[in-house]
């Protein structure tokens, strides 16, 4: 279980990368999403001497700390450029939550972290070309809008979500690009997710000494989420044709406002599936002035953390299933919802939450309109001329939800390697088997197959062949 409450600060270990980035927070019925974005690619052709735009600033084992040698260029403050991120990220929010909900169905809990995903797909969308590019675009809601003013919106949404919120807030946020020595992708890319995003470089040796650059990411993870994150990248994910690691890490840590009652008592929760469960539940002493919205179909409560800058919105359908209820969670809805709370005495109860997820994102951003970056079709040609499509991508979240107040951290991935030159089929789940006679279109025998070699115990497993 983790506590929330005054920390002392982590003396940094001085064998850990450094950097900064950003972090989100985003309203979607559970309090706060955060996140922290991981892409791993593929070797790209080319070799890259550092004696150019970056020069070599620090060493953490085998990987090298890059510098560029030049300065950003800094952009003028857009409100406008913000506002159209920040409307683009909360529409594919909502819709990566539809999507999440969906494939839940109601059956396990949903934690997420739509905004950083959105960064992280922005960032990975510098890189991308044809096919590749346009899905992304037309996902994020960035169709026939430059990479420039994509890089304007973000600085301003980024240094405006980080501002400082009455000295109460913990927010921590980084993102760094890891590449692999003696080959660097395209200077305009590095230079974009620099200057844009404020990404830290390195090079690691994924070819000859994949642990020591796995170990040296999740060391700088590990610090950046304070600790919730330890295993960012997994054993098995970094290999010879891996050429790069996108990485965005995010902690939030928050007090609420008015703290609950230290006293979490005993109630009943109707679960989706019908059974009512005991959990311990946080309740206020006297009710509280927030804003909220109690209507028949849903209850809208907003929960200010101190500072004023950051709220948690709880909202509960009533008398719809949440799954339904998402589902048409669509844009104007939430604009409608959050238009409609108002300054209200209301005295809430709700339970503790401890949440943690690793969610496998193929699906979801395939159906949010995603796949080609995934298949033998994915165009980042604007990286390098080496083909490259994604072979994984996940996400690692924890939330949690105490008298105190709210902490959260988490990690998004995209994992690629070499374009496959062939398409591969693993049969690993429920299947049909069909005999069929390919003259006539006869079948003459099937199998739907659930539960390979059960009952089979009876039988050799190894059948005879005979021949006349």
């Amino acid at each position: 279980m983790k506590h929330l409450g005054p920390r002392p600060p982590r003396e940094r270990d001085p064998q850990r990368p450094r950097g900064r980035g950003t972090i989100w927070a985003v309203r979607l019925g559970l309090p706060v999403f955060l996140v922290v974005g991981i892409l791993i690619l593929p070797r790209l052709s080319g070799t890259g001497s550092k004696a150019g735009p970056f020069r070599v600033s620090g060493h953490v084992g085998s990987a090298v700390e890059l510098t560029a040698t030049a300065g950003c260029r800094a952009l003028p403050p857009s409100t406008t450029a913000e506002q159209v991120v920040a409307s683009a990220e909360t529409s594919f929010a909502l819709s990566f939550l539809r999507s999440s909900e969906a494939s839940a169905s109601g059956t396990a809990d949903v934690v997420e972290a739509p905004l950083s995903l959105a960064e992280a797909l922005t960032m990975l969308g510098t890189g991308a070309g044809g096919r590749t590019e346009a899905e992304i675009e037309q996902a994020l809601g960035w169709s026939g809008r430059s990479t420039g003013d994509q890089g304007q919106g973000w600085q301003a949404l980024r240094a405006d979500l980080l501002a400082p919120a009455g000295g109460v807030v913990t927010v921590d946020d980084a993102t760094s690009l890891w590449t692999r020595q003696g080959l660097s992708p395209a200077v305009p890319f590095l230079s974009g997710l620099k200057c844009s995003f404020g990404a830290g470089l390195w090079e690691a040796d994924f070819a000859a000494h994949p642990d020591q650059a796995r170990a040296a990411i999740n060391a700088w993870a590990d610090q950046v989420t304070a600790g919730r994150i330890p295993t960012l990248i997994g054993p098995a994910d970094l290999d010879a044709d891996t050429f790069f690691v996108l990485v965005d890490a995010a902690f939030f840590r928050a007090p609420w406002s008015t703290p609950f009652s230290p006293d979490t008592p005993t109630g009943s929760f109707t679960t989706a599936s019908g059974p009512i469960e005991q959990v311990p539940f946080l309740s206020l002493d006297e009710p509280l002035q927030i804003q909220a919205s109690l209507t028949p179909g849903a209850d809208l409560v907003e929960l200010p953390y101190g500072g004023g800058r950051y709220v948690a919105d709880v909202l509960m359908p009533v008398g719809t299933p949440l799954p339904d209820f998402v589902a048409r969670l669509t844009d104007a809805t939430w604009a409608g919802l959050l238009g409609g709370l108002r300054a209200t005495s209301t005295k809430v109860t709700m339970p503790v939450l401890h949440l943690q997820a690793t969610t496998d994102l193929q699906d979801d951003l395939t159906t949010l309109g995603m796949p080609t970056m995934f298949g033998l079709g994915a165009d980042f040609s604007p990286i390098t001329t080496t083909p490259i499509q994604i072979t994984k991508a996940v996400q690692d979240t924890t939330l949690d939800v105490t008298a105190s107040g709210t902490e959260a951290s988490g990690a998004t991935g995209f994992v690629g390697g070499l374009l496959a030159r062939y398409p591969t089929v693993t049969v690993d789940h429920p299947y049909l088997f069909f005999v069929r006679d390919t003259v006539t279109g006869a079948i003459l025998f099937d199998a739907a197959v659930s539960a390979p070699w059960r009952g089979a115990a009876s039988r050799d497993p190894r059948p005879t062949f005979r021949t006349r």
